[in-house]
């Protein structure tokens, strides 16, 4: 997995995977290769280490989800954000 940091700018944990420190948020964008039994529960496995170690929140999308309904997506990415 790569790392970038650019300031305030959030991390990027792998492919399509966000994560902003200072919100504590982790926002996962999954492909087809997450609907995978063995996947889904790896994921789960993972949210659950996230949540209850980190303390980070954790939201979730489908590819589709991000490029054909991105103002939805977007719209819940801003509410999981704390307030200024």
């Amino acid at each position: 997995m790569a790392s970038i940091s650019a300031g305030n700018m959030p991390w990027v944990l792998g492919s399509w995977d966000f994560f902003c420190a200072k919100a504590k948020l982790v926002v996962e964008v999954d492909g087809d290769s997450h609907g995978d039994p063995a996947q889904a529960e790896y994921d789960s496995a993972r949210t659950r280490w996230l949540r209850e170690q980190k303390q980070y929140r954790v939201i979730r999308f489908w590819n589709h989800k991000v490029l054909y309904e991105t103002e939805a997506v977007m719209a819940r990415i801003v509410a999981a954000l704390p307030p200024p």
